[in-house]
């Protein structure tokens, strides 16, 4: 028996026992619990558990040291643990915040101190085992909010500019605290100039400095007596900790002359080319260059006294982007260049030639906007910066040597024009060639054609067999176009012809490039009645509707009993016919089958036994099979 942790306790489950400093370490302890009611009743650990001395020693801060508020600062300890640790901060000896809760007890941690930590010289940093109460309280920590940090502005010789100008200047950055950190310098200005570097990051050690050079670029034409203000920001990793700021002042009394000619952004195929310009100096110097600001300069003109010049043939330019800006001078004093000099394009290159590709050529086209699409003839290399911009022309007529009624498009960007109607009927005609804003182009494409018709045909006119009649043999339709005549050229026509038997059914449906149509009689039977329609397609699509009513007509190859084929019906004289065919080798009826009254597909007495029972008594009519 060791000692009695506590007398007791509620049976609960849970007890946390504090272990006194007293207890000596061992690795032969056990815990034996009893019942206080029932001291029979209790029960010991299966195993022995080891009690030990843990420590644990705070290195940094050790007292004295000043740390600033938004900065890093590392704190290390040495301890034998292997328990996490709890690392509070106490200030005038209460507790007056977390730094955390739980970290590795690995000897160091980074504490990243708040900007708003109030100052103060009572500070102290505590360490706890979350396992083994073993705890160190620090030596005091002085937590500080005065700028260790500084941003100050290097000697300059002046603070005066010109327009335009690039005006140089440096800046002392200074770190004044113990502690590494990473600093952000950042440069700004009222005006929008070009600062560089507008962001500088830089890595200071403690107690240490370093010098940045800057650059201003100060515009031309900025008007005389124009102030900056720059402003240098110092940013640590917990905000802002200095600033510095001074001003320049411009000095720019005459301003460039206003460019006239060629414009900004002109293209031409002349190499020498006049310039003007306006202004009050006693005299001028032209620049042409090749860059934006004018600084490489190729060509240069001084001591001109009037507004105008033009290059000398001598000093032609190759095709290529150009720049020019004039200053004018007055007495001693001289005005800057322009703030933006115009542009210009000396261009003497023809474009690729083009082809048309659709509409195809002879296509025909039933709509009244046509998209006149094309491409290039030939592979072509993009438009580069320095050539003028290309586009589409398009000549469109319905004469094919286009020399009247002649449409021009242009210009035309892409590789389409939307033709919009409604254009007229007719063929048309149209061609396509490539040119540029220098006046350069290429020849026209052969010229392609189509033929517009958007026109629905007439109802064709049935003209044979004519509605109601009787047809016997030889049946031939026959129809002609419902179109009348125009001035201008359409497309061909077609013809859809249906046939129907007397039940509606449809027998034929087809389409047809003719005005006629031979029918086989073995296709009809003698007697029926028929129906014919037809409707016009022509070649660009368009139909026509059928005829309100369609025609009608009968099929009657032989009336039953017209032993003479006269087709009048069954008569006295068709009695006579069969009379002499019968007994005096007369002529045969025709067909045959109309004497065969009696419906036994045989011709003798008996049909003509009928006929007169027929004719003169009342009888049954004939029948034929």
């Amino acid at each position: 028996f060791e000692s009695e942790i506590t007398p007791s306790t509620p049976s609960n489950g849970v007890f946390v026992w504090i272990i006194p400093s007293s207890v000596a370490t061992g690795s032969d302890y056990k815990m034996k619990i009893t019942s206080v009611d029932q001291p029979v009743l209790f029960d010991m650990s299966n195993s022995n558990f080891t009690i030990f001395t843990g420590g644990i020693n705070v290195s940094l801060p050790n007292g004295g040291e000043n740390w600033q508020a938004g900065t890093t600062n590392i704190i290390t300890w040495v301890d034998n643990l292997v328990d996490n640790v709890l690392i509070e901060l106490y200030k005038g000896g209460s507790l007056h915040s977390i730094i955390t809760t739980s970290t590795t007890s690995d000897g160091s941690k980074n504490w990243n101190i708040p900007f708003d930590l109030e100052s103060g010289t009572d500070y102290s940093v505590k360490i706890t085992s979350l396992i083994n109460p073993g705890v160190t309280i620090s030596s005091y920590v002085v937590l500080g909010t005065s700028a260790f940090y500084s941003v100050a502005l290097g000697t300059i010789d002046d603070d005066t500019v010109s327009s335009p100008e690039e005006y140089h200047f440096m800046l002392l950055v200074e770190n004044n605290g113990n502690t590494v950190d990473l600093m952000n310098l950042i440069t700004s200005d009222e005006q929008g100039w070009d600062i560089v570097p507008t962001n500088k990051i830089i890595s200071m050690q403690p107690y240490s400095d370093t010098i940045i050079d800057l650059r201003i670029y100060v515009p031309a034409e900025v008007s005389h007596l124009t102030i900056d203000n720059i402003l240098s920001r110092l940013f640590s990793s917990g905000g802002i900790v200095d600033s510095m700021e001074f001003q320049l002042l411009v000095e720019n009394q005459f301003l460039p002359p206003d460019l006239v000619l060629p414009q900004d952004d002109f293209y031409t195929q002349s190499r020498a080319l006049t310039f003007e310009w306006s202004g009050t100096g006693d005299s001028s110097t032209l620049y042409i260059g090749t860059d934006p600001d004018v600084t490489n300069i190729i060509r240069e003109y001084s001591g001109i006294t009037s507004q105008t010049t033009t290059m000398p043939s001598t000093d032609s330019l190759l095709d290529g982007l150009y720049y020019w800006g004039v200053k004018q001078y007055f007495a001693d004093n001289a005005s800057s260049i322009q703030a933006s000099p115009f542009s210009f394009i000396v261009d003497n290159i023809a474009p690729s030639a083009l082809a048309p590709v659709s509409p195809s050529n002879g296509i025909y086209i039933p709509y009244a906007n046509v998209n006149l699409v094309f491409g290039g003839a030939t592979e072509q290399e993009a438009v580069t910066i320095s050539e003028a911009p290309e586009y589409a022309v398009i000549e469109f007529s319905q004469d094919s040597e286009f020399v009247e009624g002649v449409s021009t498009f242009e210009p035309i960007s892409g590789n389409a024009y939307l033709a919009e109607g409604p254009l007229p009927q007719g063929r048309w005609y149209w061609k396509v060639k490539k040119a540029d804003s220098a006046g350069n182009e290429s020849l026209f494409s052969p010229h392609t054609n189509f033929l517009l018709d958007s026109e629905r045909p007439s109802v064709p006119i049935q003209l044979s067999p004519s509605d109601e009649s009787a047809v016997k043999d030889n049946l031939v339709l026959v129809w002609q176009s419902g179109d009348t005549a125009v001035p201008y050229e359409t497309t061909p026509d077609r013809y859809q012809l249906q046939i129907f038997d007397g039940s509606f059914a449809l027998m034929f449906d087809s389409i047809l490039h003719t005005d006629s149509l031979p029918v086989s009689t073995s296709l009809l039977e003698n007697g029926e009645q028929y129906l014919w329609r037809l409707r016009a397609l022509d070649s660009a699509g368009n139909i026509s509707g059928y005829q309100t009513q369609p025609f009608k007509f009968t099929y009657q190859f032989f009336i039953c009993g017209d032993f003479d084929g006269k087709g009048d019906g069954v008569t006295i004289a068709d009695l006579t016919f069969m009379v002499n065919y019968l007994f005096k080798n007369g002529a045969a009826p025709d067909p045959l089958i109309s004497g065969s009254i009696t419906c036994d597909e045989e011709t003798n007495i008996a049909d003509l036994t009928r006929m007169i029972s027929y004719l003169f008594k009342s009888g049954a009519a004939p029948c034929c099979l």
